[in-house]
């Protein structure tokens, strides 16, 4: 079953399932390589004895941590049939990730007044609504959103974010309920959430003349 809090922009396509397998084989590859090299270094002692020493200690200390990772990487592929997707993200950001804050930090800052009425004066739309976004997405994202353009990818604010826990912020703090079609139409931008909201209150504004 589809996650329905899956953005379009973060699933994976065919391309994206190769990269994923060929990362879950590096484990492997290095233990593969390392135990060759320790079996090189042990038998044939091919550099003088204190190198020696001190490259099986490194080749030994890497392969400590190498084979419980290739251990959980094969019971997690045995148990689901899909190799686990495995991340340097949190240690190291992507290239798009640091050109995300890189670009926050350069930019002017805008108050409440001046994000929309640079952005969304013209537009229709309610004034609370898009400070009210700002500021929650502020909360959620734990970072200082006055420097964020309408059509930022929030995918690239934090990589490890949990986008049910973003959906459920919004839900609670617009008293909406954002419907799982809906969702899958985002591209990860304030926009694109902005207008998620817009619509769905616009569908449930009572018809004039009703009660």
């Amino acid at each position: 079953m589809n996650d329905p809090y899956e953005l379009p922009s973060t699933k994976n396509g065919s391309t994206s399932d190769n990269r994923r397998t060929l990362i879950a084989l590096i484990p492997f590859m290095i233990a593969v390589s390392g135990v060759i090299i320790a079996a090189i270094l042990w038998f044939w002692s091919p550099l003088p004895k204190d190198p020696t020493a001190i490259a099986i200690g490194v080749v030994g200390a890497i392969l400590v941590f190498d084979f419980p990772v290739c251990v959980l990487v094969f019971v997690q592929w045995l148990l689901t049939g899909e190799p686990p997707e495995l991340s340097l993200s949190p240690l190291i950001p992507c290239r798009k990730e640091r050109e995300f804050h890189r670009t926050l930090r350069e930019r002017p800052k805008l108050n409440d007044d001046e994000f929309y009425n640079t952005f969304y004066s013209d537009s229709g739309i309610p004034k609370y609504l898009p400070i009210q976004l700002r500021a929650s997405l502020e909360n959620v994202f734990g970072l200082d959103f006055a420097t964020l353009h309408p059509t930022d990818n929030l995918i690239y604010a934090d990589a490890e974010l949990d986008w049910a826990d973003l959906v459920y912020r919004i839900n609670r703090d617009f008293d909406v309920v954002v419907p799982g079609k809906m969702i899958a139409k985002l591209d990860g931008t304030f926009d694109s959430l902005l207008q998620c909201i817009v619509q769905i209150k616009n569908h449930h504004k009572p018809s004039p003349g009703t009660t």
